[in-house]
Parts: structure tokens; C-alpha cells; sequence
């Protein structure tokens, strides 16, 4: 009882351990892809709160700069009303009009210049720009020079009246300087900035589709080593869990079989020796005994197996120095209690030197199985029954052949050879048919391939694996 709650035991933590890590993997995956998604999408927004934030500051300037040509407009407009006026107080009025504009012009110059920034909008210029200021008789210059004999117009309006503005000229002063070059100048400007703005939303334009492009590539990327092997892994542990399920199904219908099969004889038998011993018939009643024993060492031994299975699945082994000729021979040594293991003619043959690192626990299972069905389903009805063992190794594959001449494989059983519950000789030896079963899953665990060949007279096991 208590190695049947072992067996569901080992069975649960090994499902358990299987669950976790393929669930481990998935999300790690799905994370990882979530993951780039998310660093398009901030990418691709902080991108753009860039370029809004620019278009913001591009539009502010050029509304400077067009505002600049209109006000060198307006102040020698003003400048000629102050001068034209036929009153103190129109005169006044446009004076007053020609010093907001002159203020105005002033502060935006500042602006413009690098010198000054409102609302932390910076004015950043090009090289084009900078030469159409600071050149000889630039932007700077002229804008300087007009803004000075501005407030030059206006003092002397203030001090000395409107005769004294008509005697000065500065009027004639300020209309030429407007009319000869700093008009069309700060019209260029403007323009200038509009077609570097222009630019810049081009040069956008073409870094969206640089994304663009990227998050579709990352995408595919995504679909090609994320999505679709999270994919294939799914529809496989779909796949192997349906395989499971039916080996799960067969293991309980069989395995129920084999150990109820025991028990019944064992009960029946113990009965039998009941009765037979207060009929005072020992003799017989010992035999029925030992009938009995016989039937609970096979289930004991279709316990074992399953333990060992069970055990296979859930054990972490690990890699580790071993002689594979010394490896063999001391398997040999545990079976060689088995009944005629004396008519074998026993060969080994280790064509390498030196030692293979493999996990030598799954190494040594295999070889005690496929080298027990050897002695067990030997043909001892010959003169010479051998097995013998070939051992090659090629870079870093390790091939190993067992060849027998014994009692062989019907053709009609070959498909099924690795399969659970296979008995291919049950007159000859009773076992749980989990032999070669277990030799796959330790073949498995050793990441190398098992096959079956039939000889012209008995059979011929090969296994391989990386060392």
C-alpha cells in the first residue's frame, strides 16, 4: 500500500513539475513580447510628444518673426502719422501707438536674438539663420539701428513737441531703413523658418515610418521566435498530454490487471493452504504457500518497475565521469544470478579509451535491461548462445550495440517493441512488459535514440547518445 502511494505520489510531483515549467516558459514569453510591444508604442509617443512640443515652439517663432515685419511696418506708419498729424493730441495718439509697437518689436527682437525666452520656448537657429542676423548689416544691425532711431523719434517728440520731429528728419530716417532692405529682410526670415519647420516635419515624417517599419519588424520577429514557438509548444504539450493520457488510460486498465491478477492467486492460494493445513495436509499446504509467495514476488516485481519508471520522470540527474567498459562489465556481475547466465558466451568489445560523461544512473538501467532480456529470452537450445556488446563512439555520439542470438522478436510485435505492457515471450519469462519501456525513457533522459533490428537469428539493440 504505501509503494502504490509512493508511485501516485511521484506520478503528481512529476505532472506538477512539468505544469510549472511549461507555464514558467509561456509566460516568460508572452512577457517578452508584451515587452517590445509596449517599447514601440512608448517610443513611438514620446516621439511624437517631441515633435508636437517642436511644432509648438516653430509656430510660436514664426508668429514672432511675421510679427516682426509688420511691426517695422507699423512703427514707421506711426512714425510718419506723429510727423503728419494735425493736432497735439492726434499726434500723441499715434506716439503712444508707435511706442507699444516699438516695445513690442524690442522684446520680440530679444527673442529671436537668443538673448531673452518666454514661456521656455527656445529659438533655436540654424546656420542660414544666424548668417541673415549677424552677418555685416544683418537683421541684428538693422533692426538695432531702426529701433534706436525709434526711440530717438519719440524723445525728441517727447522733449521738444512735433516741430521739433518735423525740423530733426528722423521720420525720412526710419521710412528708408523700413523700405531699404528690412521689410524684405524679415519677410526672408520668415520664410526661412517656415521652410526649416517644413523640413522638420518631413524629416518626421520619415522617422514615423522608421518606426513604422520597426514595429512591423519587430512584430514579425515576435510571430517568428516568440508567437510561433509558443505555439509549437503549445499544440506539443497538447500533443503530449494527449499521448500521456492515453498511456495513463492503458497503464491503469493494465497495471490493475497485472497486480489484481497476483492477489486473486495469492488469496486463493492462502485459502487453499488453510484448508488443507486442518485437513493436516502440510505438505500441500506448503506447496499452495510457496505457489503464493511465487505470485506476490511478481507483483512486488511489476511494483518495482513502475517505481523505477516513476522515478525516471522525476529524478534530476546529473552528468558525470564514467568507464564504460567497467560500466558494462559490473552489469553484467548483477545480473549474473539470472538461471543459465553460465551457458552465455559473454563479449564485450569498447573500441575507445577513456571515460564518456553522461548521466550514468540512466546509462546503467538500460544496460541492466536490454543485457537481462538477453540471459532471460536466450536460445538454450543451441550449442553456442552468446551476446555481445559493441561500443563505438564518433566526435561526441557514444553508439552502443547489443547482439544476441536468442529466441528474437515476432515481426508481427517489432512496432511495438518500446511500448508499455509488451510481453513478446510470456511462457518463457513472466515480467511487468515495462522492460524496454523504461530503457526508452532512460534513453530520453540521456537526450539519444533507441532502434530495434532483428538479426537472421536473434536481435539486435542499438542505442545512442551525446557524451
Amino acid at each position: 500500500m504505501l509503494r502504490l502511494q509512493s508511485i501516485v505520489g511521484i506520478m503528481a510531483g512529476f505532472t506538477a513539475l512539468k505544469d510549472t515549467s511549461f507555464g514558467a516558459k509561456l509566460t516568460l514569453r508572452y512577457l517578452l513580447a508584451l515587452a517590445l510591444i509596449a517599447g514601440v508604442i512608448v517610443l513611438s509617443y514620446f516621439l511624437l510628444i517631441q515633435r508636437l512640443s517642436l511644432n509648438e515652439d516653430d509656430a510660436y517663432i514664426i508668429n514672432i518673426s511675421g510679427m516682426q515685419r509688420m511691426l517695422s511696418q507699423r512703427i514707421a506708419l506711426t512714425a510718419r502719422e506723429v510727423h503728419d498729424a494735425r493736432s497735439a493730441e492726434e499726434a500723441d495718439l499715434y506716439a503712444g501707438k508707435m511706442e507699444v509697437a516699438l516695445e513690442r518689436m524690442i522684446a520680440n527682437h530679444r527673442i529671436l536674438t537668443q538673448k531673452t525666452m518666454i514661456d521656455d520656448v527656445k529659438a533655436p537657429m540654424s546656420e542660414t539663420v544666424k548668417e541673415m542676423y549677424f552677418a555685416e548689416n544683418g537683421i541684428d544691425a538693422q533692426v538695432s539701428e531702426y529701433t534706436a532711431l525709434g526711440q530717438q523719434f519719440l524723445d525728441v517728440y517727447r522733449e521738444d513737441g512735433q516741430d521739433a520731429v518735423r525740423e530733426s528728419g528722423l521720420v525720412f530716417d526710419i521710412v528708408k531703413i523700413a523700405r531699404d532692405g528690412l521689410l524684405d529682410k524679415l519677410n526672408n526670415v520668415v520664410s526661412q523658418y517656415q521652410k526649416e519647420s517644413e523640413e522638420s516635419i518631413v524629416q518626421f515624417r520619415k522617422l514615423e515610418t522608421l518606426v513604422m517599419s520597426v514595429a512591423l519588424c519587430v512584430l514579425l520577429l515576435e510571430v517568428v521566435f516568440i508567437f510561433r514557438p509558443m505555439v509549437r509548444s503549445i499544440v506539443r504539450t497538447t500533443r503530449d498530454l494527449t499521448d500521456a493520457n492515453k498511456e495513463l488510460v492503458e497503464f491503469s486498465y493494465r497495471i490493475s490487471h497485472d497486480l489484481r491478477s497476483p492477489v486473486i492467486s495469492a488469496l486463493g492460494l492462502g485459502e487453499m493452504a488453510q484448508k488443507l493445513i486442518k485437513d493436516g495436509d502440510i505438505k500441500t499446504a506448503q506447496q499452495s504457500l510457496e505457489y503464493s509467495n511465487a505470485s506476490l514476488r511478481k507483483m512486488d516485481s511489476v511494483i518495482e518497475d513502475i517505481i523505477t519508471l516513476t522515478k525516471i520522470k522525476n529524478e534530476d540527474q546529473k552528468t558525470e565521469a564514467v568507464d564504460l567498459k567497467n560500466m558494462i562489465e559490473e552489469s553484467f556481475d548483477k545480473i549474473s544470478y539470472l538461471p543459465n547466465y553460465d551457458k552465455m558466451d559473454v563479449r564485450i568489445d569498447v573500441r575507445f579509451d577513456g571515460d564518456i560523461h553522461v548521466k550514468a544512473h540512466a546509462l546503467r538501467q538500460v544496460l541492466e535491461n536490454l543485457l537481462s532480456n538477453t540471459i532471460k529470452y536466450a536460445d538454450y537450445s543451441i550449442d553456442d548462445p552468446y551476446v555481445e556488446v559493441i561500443a563505438i563512439k564518433n566526435d561526441d555520439i557514444c553508439e552502443i550495440s547489443i547482439c544476441d542470438n536468442g529466441l528474437g522478436i515476432e515481426k508481427k510485435y517489432r512496432p511495438k517493441v518500446f511500448k508499455m505492457f509488451q510481453r513478446f515471450h510470456p511462457k518463457i519469462s513472466f515480467g511487468s512488459g515495462l522492460g524496454l519501456y523504461i530503457v526508452m525513457q532512460n534513453i530520453q533522459v540521456l537526450d539519444g535514440e533507441a532502434s530495434y533490428m532483428p538479426l537472421e537469428k536473434g536481435s539486435k539493440f542499438t542505442v545512442k547518445f551525446p557524451v
